[in-house]
């Protein structure tokens, strides 16, 4: 079995949690938002656990295959989801 960095979380472990950020914060909207979530935000405090190795930072060659299997089928799904729009 060989060990491959997690592309999930890049093999940091976790990220900022996507219900936060997940669309991304623009320079403004950080601004907007005020010091004090700026400064929870880039301190961690709402990071999560990654859902694809839990912490661990790499994952298998067979957990790496099921994440690139369910990432093909999102990029079809998206893909019939703008060719019918």
């Amino acid at each position: 079995m060989s060990w491959n960095v997690c592309p999930r979380c890049d093999g940091e472990g976790g990220y900022v949690n996507p219900a936060i950020d997940g669309n991304g914060i623009t320079s403004d909207e950080m601004h907007e938002l005020g010091e004090e979530f700026e400064f929870e935000y880039r301190s961690g405090t709402y990071d999560v656990l990654c859902e694809l190795c839990g912490g661990r930072r790499v994952v298998d060659d067979e957990e790496l295959l099921a994440w690139n299997d369910m990432a093909d089928t999102r990029a079809m799904e998206e893909a019939e989801r703008g060719a019918g729009a």
